[in-house]
């Protein structure tokens, strides 16, 4: 049993998904020499808004059993029964309780195991044995514990997919915002004549700013930039500098008064201990 115990947590990997570890975890279990079980067996995960035990996982089911079991409802069968009890249903033979049957079915008996506490249900283990056989009680402790294991294995693994959907999330969003300012920073009115320069950031959005414009008379204005921080943060102040720059230019003003007008608005918009050096 500490064998088993031990190769159902080892076994769990980061990188699969949780059908890929329920499907490892079951192989595992029905490879167990000395579980006297039949070699056939299922996982259900409880929807818990349809209250449902929904087939996730199966190995060595024939199709008609695949058909009558894709949805089973709490209470409903042997694997209802033990979701309902949140005990170990033990059957020897297809009683009045196998609800799901098929006239090809061959007789046969099961142990259905919870998946979870006492409080919480997570779903179903569903054994199949050899007719006839008798139940046993050391066995049982054994398949709770087992319950218990791939329960708190469900658990890490929807933690880390929950944990990995939100890295996705904020990635998405950050590469959206960082699209914005991007194309803010842009500006057609960018000239680079007189310069060569070499803009390489660390991150794709940078609080380093090169801005060239003409003025109407023929003046060019240059300014280089450089926003405290780093990435997004830097990045924030880097169109509103552009915009008063190209816009101010563009209208004749001199330097002294663009500086002024970006610093004043610098002052009103960002948050104090961000400023730009220029």
């Amino acid at each position: 049993s500490q064998r088993l115990i031990n190769a159902l947590l080892q076994a769990e990997n980061p990188a699969i998904s949780l059908h890929e570890q329920l499907q490892n975890s079951l192989d595992m279990i029905l490879k167990i020499s000395w579980l006297p079980l039949a070699g056939s067996g299922s996982i259900f995960l409880l929807n818990p808004e349809s209250h449902q035990l929904e087939l996730t996982v199966y190995k060595n089911l024939k199709k008609h059993v695949l058909e009558l079991c894709q949805q089973v409802p709490v209470g409903k069968c042997l694997c209802g029964l033990a979701a309902s009890s949140q005990q170990i249903v033990f059957a020897s033979h297809m009683d009045e309780r196998h609800k799901n049957h098929h006239e090809e079915m061959e007789d046969h008996g099961h142990y259905c195991i919870p998946i979870g506490s006492s409080t919480t249900l997570l779903g179903i283990i569903n054994l199949y044995i050899q007719a006839g056989m008798r139940h046993n009680t050391k066995l049982q402790a054994t398949l709770i514990t087992i319950g218990s294991t791939l329960a708190n294995i469900i658990k890490r693994k929807r933690m880390e997919e929950e944990i990995k959907n939100q890295h996705d999330q904020l990635a998405y969003e950050r590469e959206f915002i960082e699209e914005i300012i991007t194309r803010m920073r842009a500006s057609k009115h960018f000239n680079p004549i007189h310069l060569r320069l070499l803009l390489n950031p660390v991150e794709k959005t940078t609080g380093d700013l090169v801005l060239s414009a003409l003025r109407p008379d023929g003046v060019q204005h240059v300014l280089l930039g450089d926003f405290t921080g780093h990435g997004l943060p830097a990045a924030i102040g880097g169109p509103m500098t552009s915009a008063i720059f190209y816009a101010m230019t563009m209208k004749g003003y001199g330097i002294v008064e663009i500086l002024n007008e970006i610093n004043q608005k610098l002052n009103e918009k960002t948050p104090i201990g961000m400023f730009m050096a220029a």
